[in-house]
């Protein structure tokens, strides 16, 4: 069995190498420019101010990546090569699809259900533990937004 680090084949890996580059693009492509266009739709701000909160949501998006990229690919299930090759693949397609019919999607949340699915057929070997912590984070991260967006709209509205 082949696991991360360890080569899957030539082709395995060139395909390994293509579906990461695809998933950047799509990231790139999907989640970076959320919050700017929030911002930018307010009207409230120019587009080369929108660029320069953009760039900030990149550098410290980044920061935070690591964190998530340990967990994804190694807390959810052990992945042969060609498994995290296909997981790449499908999440690239997917936010890549909804990027061009500008849908907002999530690529941490499309990734971590592509490798759910491998989970799903490797039952004895998923961490069930940290997929049900990932869920219930999931879960309260709607209404907290709501709930912190509402408070900043009225702090900021009531001046």
């Amino acid at each position: 069995m082949n696991y991360p680090g360890v080569s899957g084949g030539k082709t395995v890996d060139v395909l390994l190498i293509l579906g990461v580059a695809l998933l950047a693009f799509a990231n790139g492509a999907n989640d970076n420019f959320k919050g700017v266009a929030t911002l930018w739709g307010s009207g409230r701000t120019s587009y080369p101010r929108a660029l320069a909160w953009a760039t900030a949501f990149t550098f410290f998006g980044s920061l935070a990546a690591a964190c998530v990229a340990i967990t994804m690919s190694r807390e959810i299930t052990p992945m042969p090569v060609g498994d995290a090759t296909g997981a790449n693949l499908v999440a690239a397609v997917l936010v890549g699809l909804a990027s061009f019919v500008a849908l907002p999607v999530s690529t941490t949340h499309v990734t971590t259900g592509a490798i759910l699915g491998i989970g799903l057929r490797r039952r004895t070997e998923t961490h069930w533990r940290r997929v049900r912590e990932i869920l219930l984070a999931w879960l309260g991260t709607l209404p907290m937004g709501a709930f912190l967006g509402a408070v900043c709209y009225f702090l900021l509205s009531h001046r």
